[in-house]
């Protein structure tokens, strides 16, 4: 044992030296032994760790960037292939929208990321689409001017029409060869970029990083629909949305300068990161990014590291600190018993703490620190159970707006709608009183339409209504916002109902639909301040599906009146057309029996009558017969009357169900037959108009066109006698009755 360090322990074990303070003790033992040591790992594991997670972070940004960077290119080539083969298939060069749609289908099918494929012609009109939605003018989009300019391909994305939300188009020219020909139209596919993100299977890089795509115009289009929960506060930093323009954006403008690989970045609220940027087709570039702080992996390694060179000085300091530990700092063990204790849960434990030493003082400020503990705990279990209530009030928001939703949605029948809406609001957010108010036709007035509980069917029983203008829900419906008033008694605009005398909040809410204001919603509570910005934000939006589905109802009801109207009237129209065709030639009918095709006669059976005054089908009792009527447009025109062989038995369903889709397709030609034969009357009789008037027209005196006239007067209509005479204020002679010839 070396000479300095024989003195040191027999210093050590002194009674001088016990008597110092345990400060002086230790910083004697850790400068004497460990401080040569331990600088020497310290700088070792720094300067390695440093190593490390450089090329670490370096390797996961880049690898991270590859991937995003190979699938986007993966999944742009392979759409766009499918586009290029679409542009030039025979059937879409020939733009034939009947040609054009099942393949549009075909595609959109086999690629479930593309909600939309159609084509356009030349003007920017939709030709055929893959979807039913109706034909659009996509003449002002930049992808169908940059295709019909003669650009291969363009890329844009925006807002789709369709969707409402951010998507990506991608179009191409339709040329009318597969060489050079004139550009016949337009096709294109778009897909929403959440669907393009799912796709290109954007990297995560450590616990807090993230990758995102932009085009050639900086506009995100690939991006990651949630933050990594590890960037906490920093997530709010970064502007990465749907379409949003990163022009400014640090990595996207040294991406644009050329720069390629690794960067270092602060963005503008002062945090700090690591980026890597590389470029792709299209102008397109793909960028990781990463806190310069998320270096998880690399600080275990750091560790590992620090705790191989720490064994090997352990070693060194066993023999030297175990006499130390045992005399120096025996106080430390009830200290350890108290925090094992408190660890547990025993916060009321408290430390020792009678010596004036640094144990003492330690001790006292651990049982600050324990106090502290305990009062952080209350306040963070006050937090809790605060952000649950929060939680379940927002739950009990969503599941009501679920369930009103689920209403408006299946429920036609606007008196029904509205008195289950107002009592699901009423129940589930535990309100005084709702009611329902829908503006007269004159637009004078609101008329309570709905309301919940006693006061609600008293208010209906005697017509309860309000002026526009007036009171909350005539305000509400005038200026169409809501108006709230959480003291109600404070509001100068209320007015007071004597069925409500407990009301101490009201908010009256309008019911907006297509542009037009159709009532107010009024909901009331027995607390003041009942209503906050999101219980009106959820009620508004309630209300907003409430109009919209009564003004829906409304049309669907007018669609349905008009509806009938037109049957009617038509079929009105087809009876009396069969009635004057039957009214001018005796009763058609034939039948078939053992001698053959014969006229039917004028013998029907019970069954047959009623069945053409019912218009249903009708079986003979006792007999193997059946009775199934001839309808056309809903009028029953005639009767197929047949009979079965008493040894072959009763006419089974299926028998029935095919005489009658016999007598359907026997209507249908019948009436075909009429029209046709009221086609060539109306031609004969054009045909006559046209022959008299051109032989009245080859006479050139007064007298050959009247004696033409009458001539053929008497030809086309197959008449014995005709006249035509001329003159002014003279009766015919009632003696007369020659033709003039």
């Amino acid at each position: 044992m070396p000479t300095w360090l024989r003195q040191f322990m027999h210093n050590l074990s002194s009674r001088r030296v016990q008597e110092d303070r345990v400060q002086v003790r230790l910083t004697v033992l850790l400068l004497v032994v460990a401080l040569p040591l331990f600088i020497g790992l310290i700088s070792v594991v720094l300067s390695r760790a440093n190593t490390e997670i450089r090329q670490k972070s370096d390797e996961q940004l880049a690898t991270a960037s590859r991937s995003v960077g190979a699938n986007t290119t993966t999944w742009l080539n392979l759409n766009l292939a499918a586009l290029y083969e679409l542009a030039a298939q025979p059937q879409i060069v020939g733009m034939d929208p009947a040609q054009q749609k099942p393949i549009l289908e075909a595609m959109a099918a086999a690629y479930p990321q593309m909600y939309l494929v159609s084509t356009t012609d030349q003007q920017g009109i939709n030709v055929a689409r893959n979807d039913a939605g109706k034909l659009t003018d996509y003449s002002d989009r930049a992808w169908y001017k940059g295709a019909i300019g003669g650009a291969p391909l363009t890329l844009q994305p925006l807002i789709g029409r369709t969707t409402g939300r951010p998507a990506l188009v991608a179009s191409v020219p339709i040329r009318s060869s597969q060489q050079q020909g004139d550009i016949v139209g337009v096709g294109m596919f778009a897909s929403e970029l959440t669907d393009v993100a799912k796709q290109v299977q954007l990297s995560t890089v450590g616990d807090a990083g993230f990758s995102y795509v932009v085009d050639a115009n900086n506009l995100v289009v690939a991006y990651p629909q949630t933050m990594p929960p590890a960037l906490g506060d920093m997530a709010s930093s970064v502007p990465i949305t749907p379409l949003g323009d990163l022009s400014d954006y640090p990595p996207v403008q040294a991406l644009r300068s050329g720069s390629r690989g690794r960067i270092a970045f602060t963005d503008q609220a002062g945090h700090n990161w690591l980026a890597y940027v590389d470029d792709m087709d299209h102008g397109w570039g793909v960028i990781v990014q990463q806190p310069l702080n998320d270096f998880s992996s690399g600080l275990r390694r750091l560790q590992r590291i620090a705790f191989a060179f720490i064994a090997g000085g352990a070693l060194l300091l066993v023999g030297v600190t175990v006499f130390a530990v045992r005399r120096v700092l025996a106080p430390v063990g009830s200290l350890t018993d108290t925090a094992t204790a408190i660890a547990a849960g025993d916060l009321q434990r408290t430390a020792p703490a009678e010596s004036a030493d640094e144990f003492g003082t330690l001790g006292r400020a651990f049982n600050q620190m324990t106090g502290q503990l305990r009062d952080l705990i209350g306040e963070l279990e006050q937090r809790v159970a605060e952000r649950t209530a929060d939680l379940e009030r927002r739950s009990a928001y969503l599941h009501a707006s679920a369930a009103v939703g689920q209403a408006v949605a299946s429920i036609l029948d606007a008196e029904a709608l509205t008195t289950q809406v107002v009592e699901l609001i009423r129940e589930r957010f535990e309100l005084y009183y709702v009611g329902l108010f829908l503006t007269d036709p004159a637009q004078e007035s609101a008329v309570l339409r709905a309301g919940t509980g006693e006061a609600g069917r008293a208010m209906l029983a005697r017509g309860h209504r309000v002026q526009l203008g007036q009171g909350m829900v005539g305000w509400s419906i005038t200026h169409a916002q809501a108006r709230v008033a959480l003291q109600a008694e404070a509001d100068a605009v209320r007015l007071i109902t004597l069925e409500l005398p407990d009301t101490r909040s009201e908010a009256a809410l309008p019911l907006r639909s297509r542009g037009r204001v159709l009532g107010a919603l009024t909901v009331q509570s027995e607390q003041p301040d009942a209503f906050d910005q999101d219980s009106l934000a959820v009620l508004q939006t309630m209300a907003d599906q409430v109009a919209v589905a009564l003004d829906n109802a409304r049309l669907f009801a007018e669609s349905q009146s008009a509806l009938q109207a037109a049957q009617v009237a038509y079929g009105q129209i087809t009876r009396q057309a069969w009635q004057d065709l039957l009214r001018a030639q005796a009763t058609i009918g034939f039948r078939r029996d053992q001698q053959g095709l014969v006229p039917a006669g004028d013998a029907w059976r019970p069954e047959m009558a009623e069945a053409m005054r019912t218009g249903t089908t009708l079986r003979a009792e006792g007999q193997a017969g059946v009775a199934i009527p001839i309808q056309v447009r809903g009028q029953v025109i005639g009767v197929i009357d047949a009979h079965k062989p008493q040894a072959a038995g009763d006419w089974t369903a299926e028998e029935v169900e095919v005489m009658a889709s016999l007598a359907d397709q026997l209507g249908v030609a019948l009436e075909g037959a009429r029209l046709f034969r009221e086609a060539q009357r109306h031609a004969a009789h054009e045909e006559a108009v046209r022959r008299v008037t051109e032989e009245m027209r080859r006479g050139l005196d007064m007298e050959s066109i009247l004696q033409t006239t009458v001539a053929e007067l008497g030809r086309v209509l197959g008449v014995p006698r005709a006249y035509v005479r001329l003159g002014v204020g003279v009766k015919p002679d009632s003696n007369d009755s020659g033709s003039a010839q």
